[in-house]
């Protein structure tokens, strides 16, 4: 259906009409995706995941279209966002594209526009992780950086004596897990209790490692990624309870064990500097690596004034990214 601001895309963008996209047009938006990134194929299982794979999450989809054809497209995926002790709507925008002829017209910045003004009206909080290119696109429709994307890197090695009777793997969060978020300690960041979890890490095509830390005490997740030169383990979801907190020198030896042993040479994770975590990480080698161009961008005024004033309860991890 046309939303209520096509006139302003009609204005500048001559014969290109804006749209707003639902699960219906699935064929056309895997169409476009597949022409774009045909070296990242998606099907129908894919796009119904990601984008309405949770009862009661509706994602704000929007489409450039060029007489009956769809030729841009802009995502923001509906999730939740703890701040402080206030829960509140979070959109995360990612699957932004336009079709190869029509590039270089402005189409992509006014689906940002047009996103961003959606977040704006139903008090949204914005979250995007951008590359270089894409950046300036975003800072010039009011977005914020907040910190460029914190990459951290260990080598692998065996810990002789590592636990398995700390960690337990498990192949579905109950609702018992809820807990570990709530008293993690940790003030901001994607609310993640059971649904959003067990929606996050069953993404079709990808094997996930799921692991319980003691009684309840924490949980983690990793990726093994054997697509580079050297086969890497992504550690995407690490949240322990603030009273459990030391577990995670254990915890972190037992992940670079594990890696070990299923052949990578390196873990990466995403940490921001002052974390509580950081010490934890640092003790056992991984140090921060620069050669990832992408920055942490977030919406909306009320957010950064209060994520500014407690940058250690902030958290962020490869599991937010849809990359991962």
């Amino acid at each position: 259906m046309s939303i209520d601001f096509r006139y302003l895309a009609e204005n500048k963008l001559q014969n290109i009409q804006i749209v707003e996209l639902g699960e219906d047009d699935c064929e056309k938006v895997i169409g476009l995706i597949n022409a774009v990134q045909p070296h990242i194929p998606w099907n129908e299982e894919h796009f119904h995941w990601q984008y309405f794979g949770r009862t009661g999450f509706q994602p704000k989809l929007f489409g450039a279209m060029s007489e009956k054809n769809l030729i841009g497209f802009y995502a923001a995926v509906h999730s939740s966002f703890l701040l402080e002790d206030e829960v509140r709507n979070v959109f995360m925008v990612q699957d932004v594209m336009t079709a190869e002829t029509f590039r270089g017209r402005g189409i992509l910045h006014l689906l940002g526009e047009m996103c961003s003004t959606a977040i704006d009206g139903c008090e949204g909080i914005g979250l995007t992780f951008p590359n270089e290119k894409s950046a300036g696109s975003f800072r010039r429709i009011g977005w914020t950086e907040v910190m460029g994307v914190p990459l951290l890197e260990a080598k692998c090695k065996q810990f002789p004596g590592k636990s398995s009777t700390l960690v337990s793997e498990i192949s579905r969060f109950e609702t018992s897990v809820n807990e570990i978020w709530t008293y993690s300690g940790l003030q901001s960041g994607i609310h993640r209790d059971a649904g959003y979890l067990n929606w996050r890490y069953s993404k079709p095509g990808v094997q996930y490692l799921k692991f319980l830390v003691g009684n309840r005490a924490g949980y983690f997740v990793l990726k093994l990624f054997t697509g580079g030169k050297e086969p890497r383990v992504h550690l995407l979801d690490l949240v322990l309870k603030e009273m459990d907190i030391e577990l995670a020198g254990e915890v972190v030896e037992f992940i670079l064990s594990t890696a070990t042993d299923l052949g990578a040479s390196s873990v990466t994770c995403w940490l921001p500097v002052g974390h509580m975590y950081e010490n934890y990480f640092v003790n056992q080698g991984f140090s921060r690596v620069n050669m990832l161009n992408r920055s942490v961008f977030l919406r909306g005024v009320s957010v950064l004034d209060e994520v500014s004033q407690i940058p250690s309860g902030f958290h962020i991890s490869q599991g937010d990214s849809d990359v991962f």
